[in-house]
């Protein structure tokens, strides 16, 4: 008997083989948001839904009503995206049998888009969270921040949106700051481990926002808004280099895409490393691994987890 394997990344799922098409609703009732809940509360018992997208078809009348439909009802259709298409093939043979939106069941397939709009695009840290969390379990997974660090130069160009948003530093060329704006800039580096596998992985996230010379609260909604923001960069940046390998639709491990480029080597965390004087060292001798049946010292690694929990919180209250 053969057992299937699946590679889930931390990446928006763009296969038509992850995506359902659902048409045929037909209802006067219920508008988009009530379709939407009904088709989340179907869908998800058989995995994690991305989204949910629901759209208005045609009114149906005389002229168009070739089904038993009411006349003056609104049909719709919609897209269901889960992050597994074995899951989503589930999905797809019960809800071909048992899901009836308005007044008839609808039908089930899977899409056939050909244009791929979010082809490459990290998930938003919430979400890379909450695909670990599904997958691996509340403990299954621990970071902890190497570095959160506010860039002091902060004079000059900036690598602002044109139209003054917050920005990653990785989108349009620097733009000039305006008279009497200032940015705020930071880094962060964070470990991304997973405890049962043995493994871990770093992310690097930089932010800048602007704020008003003249007001103190701008600077520090700024600064609170810029740490945040970066921290959540490197938190996606690592997530994006791991993959869920999961066997048989139950087991399900992790693994590291070595592909990916080291975040030590992004040139803003060079550049600050080069200016502190930071140098790596070759050791005299080998270090010592400790020895088989003993486990760390537990103060010291509640105490690692007291600071950085301390630091997420911080940043997700403000």
């Amino acid at each position: 008997m053969s057992v299937s394997v699946e590679i889930i990344d931390f990446y928006r799922p763009v296969s038509n083989s992850k995506n359902l098409y659902i048409s045929g609703i037909f209802t006067n009732e219920l508008n988009e948001a009530q379709i939407t809940a009904v088709l989340y509360e179907s869908c998800c018992p058989f995995g994690l839904l991305h989204e949910v997208q629901v759209f208005p078809g045609v009114k149906i009348t005389k002229a168009t009503s070739k089904l038993k439909v009411k006349e003056d009802s609104m049909s719709y259709y919609a897209f269901v995206k889960f992050y597994s298409y074995h899951d989503a093939q589930k999905a797809r043979v019960w809800l071909c049998k048992n899901l009836t939106v308005g007044s008839q069941p609808c039908k089930v397939s899977f899409a056939t888009r050909t244009k791929v709009t979010d082809a490459g695009h990290i998930l938003y840290a919430g979400r890379c969270q909450e695909l670990a969390n599904f997958y691996l379990g509340f403990n299954g997974w621990t970071t902890a921040i190497l570095r959160l660090q506010e860039d002091k130069e902060s004079e000059g160009t900036s690598l602002m949106g044109p139209h003054g948003e917050g920005h990653s530093l990785t989108g349009p060329l620097p733009q000039p700051l305006q008279a009497g704006v200032r940015r705020v800039r930071f880094f962060c580096l964070l470990e991304l481990s997973f405890p049962r596998q043995g493994l871990s992985t770093q992310g690097f996230g930089a932010w800048e926002e602007t704020y008003a010379a003249q007001d103190p609260s701008s600077k520090a909604t700024a600064i609170l808004k810029a740490r945040k923001r970066s921290l959540q960069r490197a938190l996606e940046e690592a997530f994006s280099r791991c993959l869920l390998v999961a066997v048989g639709g139950r087991k399900v491990s992790v693994e590291i895409d070595t592909t990916r480029c080291d975040p030590l080597s992004h040139p803003h965390l060079a550049a600050l490393t080069h200016e502190e004087g930071l140098q790596v060292t070759e050791l005299e001798a080998e270090p010592q691994c400790p020895e088989e049946g003993t486990t760390p010292d537990p103060h010291t690694t509640h105490a690692t987890d007291d600071v950085n929990l301390h630091i997420l919180q911080e940043l997700e209250d403000n």
